[in-house]
């Protein structure tokens, strides 16, 4: 294909779409926006004497601007993870979530909603729960699949979908001895995915992992693609399976977890934008990686637009639509590939 030989063609096509779709992305939401009420909200940010409408700047720039910086800092967690995984694991099946780390998150945030809130005070209680049940249920998953040190593919895979059932049994428990209806509503729709809830004082941390998270993974790219022809060939061109393989699993646990802790549970992302990418570009995880960073994150700007006006003035979970649109997509090019 054209493409796997100007993959740089690619990549700057989708790094002028993220260019041109965040200050796009703005006009859109339940409230309507001008482009000159945008200019003059951007203006009124550098000029102290511009005088503005304080709502018009509330929605603008305390509301849309930190949700479409959040959803390309998901959809380019959640893809690079896709794709790392799919190759530390050698199955184009598996996603950021093969490590029961949705279900971890999911219910441990369940048991922040349902029991502690309004019981103990802790800013940003649900994120910072949802992240620690993210990271210990890959841990769990790790320490059971292991042997001498290192965690078998087949075992791995087992262990995450254990896992992840205990944690959905969890969650399901509490959600059904819960009387508040409330509480449950919102467990439910914390679930469905949503950047509603960004914020300049809690995306920091997100974006941080995004960032910080594709970079040492495109560094350690070429490793991957030794780990996915084969332990053998790997370990015979000097490569540690059982160093990359703790490391990789920590890193796209930790980034997974920071995702799912901030956004809530995205389907699809980490398993179909990897197997476009790679239809388009080739198995070279060196051009996988970036593309599928890019990717996310452009394609995650315009779900989180559709989620904001297909049913406004209430929004529609970005989980819902993802599930939608992806799986239908992910039979279509596994059929193809059968043919």
């Amino acid at each position: 294909m054209w493409i796997r030989k100007h993959h740089r063609v690619l990549m700057t096509i989708l790094i002028v779409g993220i260019i041109v779709s965040v200050p796009a992305s703005l006009f859109f939401g339940s409230a309507s926006v001008t482009f000159s009420e945008v200019v003059s909200v951007f203006k009124s940010l550098f000029s102290a004497g511009e005088e503005i409408d304080p709502s018009l700047k509330t929605i603008v720039w305390g509301l849309r601007v930190p949700r479409v910086l959040l959803a390309i800092a998901c959809g380019c967690g959640l893809s690079v993870c896709g794709v790392t995984m799919q190759a530390v694991t050698r199955n184009v099946m598996a996603e950021p979530y093969t490590l029961g780390v949705a279900s971890g998150a999911s219910a441990m945030a369940a048991l922040f909603i349902t029991r502690l809130e309004g019981v103990i005070n802790l800013p940003f209680g649900v994120q910072l729960f949802a992240f620690i049940g993210a990271v210990a249920s890959m841990a769990i998953v790790y320490s059971f699949s292991s042997i001498k040190s290192y965690a078998s593919n087949f075992k791995l895979i087992l262990t995450g979908i254990v896992i992840g059932m205990v944690c959905t049994a969890i969650r399901e428990l509490l959600i059904a001895t819960t009387n508040n209806p409330n509480k449950v509503n919102a467990v439910v729709l914390w679930e469905i995915g949503a950047f509603g809830a960004a914020r300049w004082n809690n995306i920091a941390f997100p974006i941080i992992c995004a960032v910080g998270g594709t970079i040492f993974l495109f560094f350690i790219s070429e490793k991957l693609n030794l780990i996915s022809v084969g332990e053998e060939t790997a370990t015979s061109l000097g490569v540690s399976i059982k160093t990359l393989q703790r490391v990789v699993l920590v890193v796209t646990s930790l980034l997974t977890g920071a995702m799912v802790a901030s956004s809530g549970i995205i389907s699809f992302v980490g398993l179909i934008i990897p197997h476009i990418i790679r239809r388009m570009s080739g198995a070279d995880n060196t051009k996988v990686l970036p593309l599928s960073a890019l990717c996310g994150g452009f394609l995650m700007i315009w779900t989180d637009v559709i989620s904001r006006v297909v049913i406004a003035p209430e929004e529609l979970g970005v989980s819902i639509l993802t599930s939608l649109v992806g799986g239908p997509l992910l039979l279509i090019l596994m059929r193809k590939e059968r043919a």
